[in-house]
C-alpha cells in the first residue's frame, strides 16, 4: 500500500507535468536580477488552494499586500516552499534541458521565444499566469519578506 502512495505522489509532483506552470508564471514578470528565485514560490503558491483562488479573480490592482491580507493564502508558505523545492530544481532543469527558458548569470529567467505556450484553462495555469500581477515592480528579497519567507 506505501509504494502505491508513493506512486501517486511521483505521478502528481512530476517535473513534466509541473514545468508549464513556471512558463506561465515567467511569461509575463518582467525579467528582473535574481527573479530565478521566485520560482521557489510557484508551486506552493499555484498548487495551494486558497492562493490559486485569490490569484484566478487576481485584477490588475490586485497587489502582494492584498494577497497577504488573507492569512490562510500565506500559512504554511516556507513548508511549502521546503516541500517543493526539489521538484522545482526538477522543473527547471527539466524547461532548460529543452531550451524553453534559460537563466542567466543575474539570475534573470526569460522564456524562449520559440516556446509554444497554450492558453491557460486550469485554475492552477490561470493562478500562474496571473502571479506576475502581484509580483510587479516589487524586488524579488521584499517579496519573500513580505511573505514571511526567511530562507529556502
Amino acid at each position: 500500500m506505501s509504494r502505491m502512495i508513493d506512486s501517486f505522489y511521483e505521478i502528481y509532483n512530476s517535473p513534466f507535468l509541473l514545468a508549464n506552470y513556471f512558463l506561465f508564471a515567467y511569461k509575463n514578470l518582467p525579467a528582473s536580477k535574481n527573479n530565478a528565485l521566485l520560482a521557489y514560490l510557484v508551486l506552493p503558491i499555484v498548487l495551494y488552494p486558497p492562493s490559486a483562488n485569490f490569484l484566478k479573480n487576481a485584477k490588475a490592482t490586485s497587489s502582494l499586500v492584498s494577497f497577504r491580507k488573507g492569512k490562510e493564502r500565506i500559512a504554511g508558505l516556507p513548508n511549502r516552499i521546503l516541500h517543493y523545492k526539489e521538484v522545482t530544481n526538477q522543473c527547471l532543469q527539466y524547461l532548460m534541458d529543452n531550451n524553453l527558458l534559460c537563466v542567466d548569470e543575474n539570475m534573470t529567467v526569460r522564456i524562449n521565444k520559440d516556446a509554444n505556450l497554450p492558453d491557460a484553462k486550469t485554475i492552477e495555469e490561470l493562478a500562474a499566469a496571473k502571479l506576475s500581477i502581484i509580483f510587479q515592480d516589487i524586488p524579488v528579497q521584499t517579496v519573500f519578506r513580505l511573505l514571511g519567507v526567511k530562507s529556502i
